[in-house]
């Protein structure tokens, strides 16, 4: 529905994408992955069967827009998701979040999970859910695969500077690695990755580290916060160091350390030692 919400605002930055790669004769289309996903109020058949709905519709809309042909769709549905409004929980104040992640992590019936946060502070807690966290769990995520033209490295060294938009991110990623990490070379490319592919994550975290390398901490951690992932977490643990907020930084290495991440474990313990010796 274009005209629901920002669905417009949203389809066109879709429509942006697949121009740029079917007018890009360096890309070829392979395959466009479509998964619809519904918030977790109402039955969890019902919700199943509006997901499903939600990707194929999408997929209607892409093959009616650009053309592109039903092989090269794959659409699939996860109905309620519990796993986005947990991340939204964890990252939020709300007073019942405590509550909230323990009912989502022991009780595996859905229906009488969605009845017990119903239940919280007298309803006012699952009231905040439905109206600012629920409706954008209600999506449709696209992931488009594509084939390109592969670039030597005296090739890409010319793009960069004249034709940037016809390299894919691993090409900018492979030329960053001919220049030192600390080279004026290296950071050019990771922020012209940066400007070319906006949303993905391992070049936000890669501009990010740049960031706290280049003491704009405050911009490192807003880029950050765009991420959910164990590495940007413990990156913001970095980033709350340096900002002398040390609550902060434990948070975050914790965060990233419970999620598997090793080397947020070593800064956990570390930081730790710091606050240690600081104390004395």
């Amino acid at each position: 529905m274009p005209n629901f919400k920002n669905n417009a605002e949203v389809l066109e930055e879709v429509n942006k994408v697949i121009r740029e790669i079917n007018n890009n004769p360096n890309l070829t289309v392979q395959e466009f992955k479509i998964t619809g996903y519904a918030s977790p109020e109402g039955t969890p058949p019902y919700n199943m069967n509006l997901s499903k709905n939600r990707a194929e519709s999408f997929v209607t809309y892409l093959r009616n827009k650009h053309s592109i042909p039903a092989e090269k769709i794959q659409t699939d549905w996860k109905g309620e998701d519990w796993d986005g409004l947990r991340e939204l929980v964890e990252k939020s104040s709300l007073n019942d979040r405590n509550e909230i992640l323990e009912i989502i992590a022991n009780e595996p019936d859905l229906r009488r999970r969605e009845n017990k946060i119903k239940q919280l502070s007298g309803g006012r807690t699952y009231r905040t859910l439905l109206n600012d966290y629920y409706p954008g769990l209600r999506r449709n995520e696209y992931m488009i695969s594509y084939a390109s033209k592969d670039f030597n490295v005296r090739e890409a060294r010319q793009l960069i500077r004249t034709n940037p938009e016809k390299l894919r991110l691993q090409d900018m990623y492979m030329l960053a690695h001919t220049y030192p990490q600390n080279s004026q070379e290296f950071r050019d490319v990771i922020l012209t990755a940066a400007k070319y592919y906006p949303e993905d994550q391992t070049v936000l975290v890669n501009t990010a580290i740049y960031n706290i390398e280049s003491g704009k901490v405050d911009d490192a951690i807003k880029t950050l916060e765009r991420v959910n992932t164990p590495e940007a977490w413990n990156n913001l643990g970095i980033a709350y160091f340096h900002k002398q907020d040390y609550q902060r930084a434990k948070q975050y290495f914790d965060m990233a350390a419970r999620a598997g991440l090793e080397r947020a474990s070593v800064n956990a313990r570390e930081l730790s030692k710091y606050l240690g010796n600081s104390s004395r």
